[in-house]
């Protein structure tokens, strides 16, 4: 089994429509995996989804134009019906597709023939109800990597102490690495199987507004103590250490623990990006900066409340 050595970046963020610049992978280069429902990479010419819908089980790959997901041609094909995601393709040419077999776990583009977008924003999201996950079926391993994640419309934490993944490396049955909410819907992570470390985080953010939320963790070897350290809005909200006892037999789970949609995220989920190297402070900025002009709405859009425990942005609408 070929491990990877992965620098992850995992975004789930839903924004004001505006003219962006669909070229991040092209200024930082070297991703070893990049699924998102934006253009990331000026010379991509490959779908960014593969959409199932519910009126005749037809599938069709979806594109982009001008940088943009092809909005017409995917509610053309599904109509008023419902499309479910059974592949978001991997932007970075390496061929690694995320994946997912079932109907029951796919999350959906589509719903009613409504394409699918935060409660807070319109940029396009992938919806997840709780109970469904996308996959990369090659084994990742996950060290000295760095994660960013933004997660949006936070729904409530179900009766599952360890629920609402946003992502997790695992194997069939169990977690490694995740990172997510819990019980009481404090971020926090999950390392071997059954152990969630939030270091008293002190982040609730608050349900079914935006947070944008960035997480860096960084993995001293495979196996053994690992670091985990989080910042939620460029503040720092947690530094861990622990074991997660990675191995090459792990997956990539995309917001679920497993690939059944176990423990799964209730919100939205647009773009991920995993890097097989640690990114250096200059290129975490320009994802930085790219990311902010791409998701966030432009001032006055929004009202912004800091949440002071952890300095968690939040936006709401404004009445």
């Amino acid at each position: 089994m070929r491990c990877l050595f992965a620098h992850v970046l995992v975004v789930a963020v839903v924004a004001t429509a505006m003219p962006a610049r669909a070229a991040i992978l092209d200024d930082v280069s070297g991703a070893a995996a990049a699924w998102s429902l934006r253009q990331l990479d000026d010379d991509y010419a490959g779908p960014a989804i593969n959409v199932k819908r519910s009126s005749d089980a037809a599938t069709m790959d979806i594109g982009f134009v001008g940088g943009e997901l092809d909005t017409a041609a995917l509610l053309s094909f599904v109509g008023s019906g419902t499309g479910y995601i059974t592949t978001w393709y991997d932007q970075s040419g390496n061929g690694r597709d995320a994946i997912e077999g079932s109907d029951a776990q796919r999350p959906k583009i589509v719903i009613g023939g409504v394409i699918q977008q935060g409660f807070a924003n319109n940029r396009i999201g992938l919806r997840y109800d709780g109970n469904d996950a996308l996959t990369l079926v090659e084994g990742v391993l996950a060290t000295n990597t760095t994660l960013m994640l933004s997660e949006i419309s936070v729904a409530p934490a179900s009766d599952n102490s360890l629920a609402n993944r946003f992502f997790n490396y695992a194997n069939d049955t169990s977690t490694r690495f995740s990172f997510g909410l819990d019980g009481g819907g404090e971020f926090g992570v999950l390392r071997t199987s059954g152990t969630f470390i939030d270091s008293g985080s002190g982040i609730f953010p608050p349900l079914h507004q935006d947070a944008y939320i960035t997480v860096t963790n960084d993995f001293a070897s495979p196996s053994g103590s690992q670091s985990y350290d989080a910042d939620i809005n460029g503040t720092n909200a947690f530094s861990v250490s622990g074991t997660t006892n990675l191995s090459d037999e792990d997956r990539f789970v995309i917001g679920a623990q497993t690939s059944d949609g176990t423990r799964g995220l209730n919100g939205f989920i647009q773009e991920v990006i995993i890097y097989d190297s640690v990114l250096s402070t200059s290129q975490l900025a320009q994802i930085h900066v790219d990311q902010s002009a791409y998701y966030i709405p432009e001032p006055g859009t929004f009202t912004l409340a800091a949440l002071a425990a952890a300095g968690l942005i939040t936006r709401r609408r404004r009445a």
